[in-house]
């Protein structure tokens, strides 16, 4: 059996995280992008698994305007 993940496997998996965390905080995605600086289109994109290739520095922003 092969455990492995590949990065786009992760990636997703931190995608569909980072929208239950913000579902959870009770938060539109519009609320989310306004509270860490990130476009709504990057936000709605990551979320999607269309956009794989966020900056680690989005990423800490939008962990960072959920508490996390």
């Amino acid at each position: 059996m092969n455990d492995y993940l590949t990065n786009q496997d992760i990636i997703l998996e931190l995608a569909k995280r980072l929208k239950d965390y913000r579902l959870l905080a009770r938060m539109s995605q519009k609320e989310f992008a306004e509270n860490s600086g990130v476009s709504q289109a990057t936000v709605g994109h990551f979320e999607q698994g269309l956009q794989q290739n966020i900056t680690l520095s989005n990423f800490i922003s939008m962990l960072r305007s959920i508490g996390m």
